[in-house]
């Protein structure tokens, strides 16, 4: 019995299952549960006052709640219900501060996915974890889509080993069924955000569906009227490298920020008479906090944020956009620090 309770113990609390067995660690299990809302009030009260305290006085700005890479949804062909306890108990104070605060939407940087799923439990998955976001968030919810979420570390079926990468016809059909693809634009406030899919990290060469997301964008920074631009990509490095799709990407980014004309996929744009700027791109994959700035003139910010879950506790960013001073405000909740971002302006 000194074992099992001491096994218990050392669990992450988000991951005990009310089984016979783990019924001895009941009071060690609320004993923490207990402390760690009290740590959750202090660290509540304090953002709140550090978001209202960034937003204000600014008149231009931009509001939403980014995270990324959450990875919530279990090994291997398994989703049960403690698996859904564990998902929704991580995001309780997420959905918490948001319907506190005048957050205009959340946008999830992707990578929802482990490993060793069917492509009927993985599909399972994402829907469920779709729909959890979109209630969370009172439909204002956006997504990028990892590689992870392409179930390419996943089977076709319990009889079927072959790779298990969902069906364009499941990708844009039903998981992006609201934009009809896993690249779309959304309007926030005031500002117009670009969303591309990088797809999968074992084959990076350029490709057709990566040049079609390349030349929509193109099309769309020539024609789009707003003034204010991002770009969210959920890889845009990998293992420390820019990938080649980021590379033409940032291409793009600099001849339209300079007006300047750049061939694309065989196709010229002029962005001569476009408005506007590409103020930013974010993304994710790498689990951790990162920031570099890229371009011809090193002046275009991408930035990434670590991983959801680190040391047991949910982490994501309150972000401000603010255009009255050309800073992106990162308010970090859970471990790490807030981050000051110079934007492209």
């Amino acid at each position: 019995m000194d074992v099992l309770i001491d096994r218990c113990f050392r669990m992450k609390k988000k991951e005990i299952v009310l089984s016979v067995q783990l019924l001895l660690c009941a009071t060690l299990f609320v004993s923490s549960c207990e402390s760690d809302s009290d740590e959750w009030d202090v660290q509540r009260e304090s953002t709140i006052a550090a978001f209202r305290a960034k937003t204000d006085s600014i008149v231009d700005k931009e509001t939403f709640l980014y995270f990324t890479d959450p990875h919530l949804l279990s090994y291997g062909n398994q989703f049960s219900e403690a698996i859904k306890y564990n998902f929704e108990s991580s995001f309780s104070p997420v959905g918490e501060l948001f319907n506190i605060l005048p957050l205009n939407f959340c946008l999830c940087g992707g990578d929802w996915l482990n490993a060793g799923d069917t492509q009927e439990v993985a599909a399972e998955k994402l829907l469920y974890a779709d729909s959890q976001m979109k209630q969370l968030f009172s439909g204002k919810y956006y997504k990028m889509f990892g590689n992870h979420d392409t179930n390419y570390q996943g089977l076709v079926s319990e009889t079927d080993s072959t790779r298990g990468v969902f069906s364009r016809d499941f990708i844009d059909k039903t998981y992006f069924s609201e934009t009809g693809s896993a690249y779309y634009t959304f309007d926030g406030r005031n500002t117009s955000f670009f969303i591309l899919d990088s797809w999968l990290d074992w084959t990076l060469q350029m490709d057709d569906y990566r040049w079609e997301q390349l030349d929509w964008l193109s099309n769309q920074l020539k024609n789009n009227r707003c003034q204010h631009k991002v770009i969210g990509i959920h890889m845009y490095y990998n293992e420390g490298q820019t990938v080649p799709m980021s590379e033409v990407l940032m291409d793009i980014c600099d001849a339209f920020n300079l007006r300047q004309t750049i061939s694309v996929n065989g196709r010229e744009y002029d962005f001569s008479e476009s408005v506007g700027k590409v103020h930013l791109i974010i993304s994710g994959h790498n689990h951790v906090d990162g920031l570099n700035y890229v371009g011809r003139d090193g002046e275009i910010p991408v930035v990434r944020t670590c991983a959801f879950m680190k040391d047991n506790t949910p982490n994501f960013d309150l972000c401000v956009l603010d255009y009255d001073t050309g800073y992106l405000h990162m308010i970090r909740v859970g471990t790490g620090e807030n981050r000051k971002v110079k934007l492209a302006m």
